[in-house]
């Protein structure tokens, strides 16, 4: 019997599954490796380099309606993509056209003829083809010197440095926002632009590094002393040339007597990670940061960083995530979260904001504005709560104590056990919930554990079927990029992690079989699901 129920559960689940699937973007087809003066790409047209590396066409990231022109690895099954050009200006709904016009420039139209994209501004003459050599520059050849190159994607990177790629000072690689949106995000690589340094730099929002390679020295940043390690030494290089203090480059090589195929992306995380090819997958070699939690804002508003949990971001107590689906696919964790409840500010019925004491975070203490005015926990507390933008407090060990105040949003949390206690402004019923369930002082997150029969789980799955065969039998247009790699199958594919992450690291077993257990878990969208976890995994 209890074989018999397992094996209608699992024919449910499967037909559910197949029925959420997202809906995928039309294959791209090939033709040679170059544009003609007054031809174009269209539709599912694409072009493919010699050596049949890269491919360039148009694409739609899986689960929207945003077409772009781009370049991926033309061999591998998963689509990643390493150039984008209309980064920001995305085409709606239906590819577009790209045009080699006949006055000698490039240009991207959408479907009802407006411009969308042009080389026009960046060109150092009119050009007479364009086209996707076997290192994946996409370059545009001179109308009077054919050997020319007039205009080349590598001088205007996206996210990804290529092998044979120069990286000039001033030029910098900018983070995917997510893995669905290609517009530029809040992240960048790029050279110190003051005279004569050669470190490079990640940089938030183009004014605050959070991390450098410190300087080059001989053949390794000083910074990063594992590029002496036999592997890495083995399989890349960076040469440097200097031509003036403020006109240098690195160039991205890998050693020939590999053959493996490496790329260097600047993730939407903000960390840099460098991978190589093995069979149709990616290998990560190393990243850094190694930390995480040293990207700035990686976790955004009220979110706190804790370098050795699955998911590095949650939300702090009395918030949830912002972008649920985001936060879940560990994709975009910088939008932050949200207030389950707002705050009063000003004393509604007697009833006003109060203050979570938690003593396992830490705050930015740049951020912090000290007041010696307040040297006592009851005085900090009365000057933060009169003072509506005051979103925490704490009080120093030093003598005399200082009150620190953090005003606005809260940003660079991190999870810090025996650290000195902050408080939390929180509204009245976010603590007065808190304390019924048996909230702590240390924030415990709240964990409620559902009894649920197999039998209600089969209904439950049967009328969310039915639910969604008679919206067409189909639902939502979701999907990933992870990695910027389109995937071409249908059927969509969770990875060990996010497993992990739904069913709360398969804490509520709803049963067993022959060849493991059977999880409760739950989707960003709170949809239930079943995983199955198989005997010795």
């Amino acid at each position: 019997m209890a074989t018999n129920s397992l094996s209608a559960w699992y024919f449910f689940l499967s037909v559910l599954y197949m029925l959420t699937l997202p809906y995928n973007c039309h294959p791209l087809t090939v033709g040679g490796d170059s544009i003609a003066l007054g031809a174009s790409l269209t539709g599912n047209q694409s072009i493919v380099s010699k050596n049949g590396t890269f491919e360039l066409g148009f694409f739609c990231p899986n689960g929207t309606n945003n077409w772009y022109i781009g370049i991926w690895y033309a061999q591998m099954s998963n689509k990643t993509i390493v150039w984008v050009a209309n980064r920001e200006t995305p085409i709606r709904n239906k590819p577009g056209v790209l045009n080699l016009t006949t006055d000698g420039y490039l240009k991207l139209y959408d479907s009802d003829g407006r411009s969308i994209w042009s080389t026009r501004k960046n060109q150092k003459a009119i050009a007479s083809k364009a086209m996707i050599l076997d290192s994946g520059s996409f370059v545009m050849l001179g109308a009077n010197n054919i050997s020319e190159i007039v205009w080349e994607s590598f001088l205007y990177p996206a996210d990804t440095w290529l092998s044979g790629m120069k990286m000039w000072k001033g030029m910098k690689l900018t983070s995917w926002k997510s893995s669905l949106d290609p517009a530029p995000g809040p992240f960048s690589l790029e050279m110190d632009p003051a005279p004569s340094k050669t470190q490079f730099l990640l940089v938030y929002k183009d004014n605050i590094t959070y991390w450098s390679t410190e300087e080059w020295v001989v053949d390794h940043f000083s910074g990063m002393p594992d590029m002496l390690n036999n592997f890495a030494s083995e399989t890349f290089r960076l040469p440097f040339v200097k031509i003036s203090p403020t006109k240098m480059y690195f160039t991205y090589i890998q050693i020939s007597k590999f053959d493996i195929v490496q790329r260097l992306v600047l993730y939407k995380t903000g960390d840099v990670r460098s991978f190589y090819r093995y069979n149709s997958s990616w290998i990560n070699i190393w990243s850094v940061p190694k930390d995480l939690c040293f990207v700035y804002d990686i976790c955004g508003a009220y979110g706190a960083c804790n370098r050795n949990n699955l998911q590095f971001c949650s939300c702090l107590e009395g918030f949830k995530p912002k972008d649920k689906r985001a936060w879940f696919l560990q994709d975009w964790w910088s939008s932050g979260c949200l207030r389950s409840s707002p705050l009063y500010c000003s004393p509604i019925n007697g009833t006003t904001d109060g203050f979570l004491q938690k003593n396992d975070i830490s705050l930015a203490k740049e951020k912090a504005v000290s007041y010696s005015q307040y040297p006592t926990l009851p005085t900090c507390r009365s000057a933060c709560l009169e003072n509506c933008s005051c979103k925490a407090f704490d009080l120093t060990n030093s003598t005399p104590p200082i009150c620190r105040m953090w005003f606005g949003d809260l940003f660079n949390v991190r999870v810090a056990s025996n650290s000195q206690p902050v408080f939390l402004r929180m509204a009245a019923s976010e603590l007065q919930q808190s304390i019924s369930n048996g909230g702590s002082n240390q924030g415990r997150v709240l964990s409620i554990s559902l009894p649920v029969s197999t039998a209600f789980i089969l209904v439950l799955a049967f009328l969310v079927i039915i639910f969604l065969l008679r919206r067409r039998g189909m639902l939502g247009k979701g999907g990933d990029m992870e990695g910027h790699e389109l995937l071409s199958a249908s059927l969509r594919t969770f990875t060990y992690k996010e497993l992990r992450i739904a069913t709360n690291n398969f804490r509520d077993k709803l049963g067993k079989g022959a060849f493991g257990s059977v999880f409760k878990g739950s989707l960003p969208d709170d949809t239930l699901v079943a995983v199955k976890k198989l005997r010795g995994l």
